[in-house]
């Protein structure tokens, strides 16, 4: 990965739990976080993948699915914004017919359908370090009518163990 940039984390329940979530990262080769919409999952946790490949001297880019071509786009320009990086630099996305990503972008947002693509024609060059699987699991014995899960996935790790982390 590049040069570490000043990463800013907002007040969002993921961020609060930053250390544990990146010591899970650390030791696992699947992390699952399980928390409420809005909790930070989907535009923090690419952000802690990208700063532990960098402290890690890792190679390879973040890939990060989203279910639907405008939430990647979306997600990418925020998560962008986020890090003080113009779109398609550090970070960048890759929809159907639509691609704003560089040599330079470290974390790419994407569909499934795209990852899919990508397994399928590149298999001996697959550049993507942690894959972040965005997932909307229901939970009918809770209270609450959902819940969302991100599953976190070094596969650059040897042996496969799991993490779970509830916010």
């Amino acid at each position: 990965m590049s040069e570490l940039p000043q990463i800013d984390y907002p007040d969002l329940p993921v961020a609060q739990r930053r250390d544990e979530i990146m010591e899970a990262m650390r030791g696992h080769q699947v992390v699952i976080v399980v928390g409420e919409t809005g909790s930070g999952k989907t535009t923090q946790l690419p952000k802690m993948a990208y700063e532990l490949a960098c402290e890690e001297g890792k190679k390879g880019r973040i890939g990060c699915t989203q279910p639907r071509r405008l939430a990647a786009a979306t997600v990418a320009r925020r998560v962008a914004e986020e890090m003080g990086t113009e779109l398609g630099e550090r970070v960048g996305y890759q929809v159907r017919f639509v691609e704003k990503v560089k040599e330079t972008t470290n974390i790419k947002f994407m569909t499934d359908g795209i990852l899919l693509r990508e397994i399928q024609v590149h298999t001996a060059h697959i550049t993507l370090a942690p894959i972040i699987r965005w997932s909307f699991l229901p939970q009918p014995y809770s209270a609450r009518t959902s819940t969302e899960h991100v599953c976190v996935c070094a596969p650059h790790r040897t042996t496969f163990c799991c993490s779970s982390i509830r916010l």
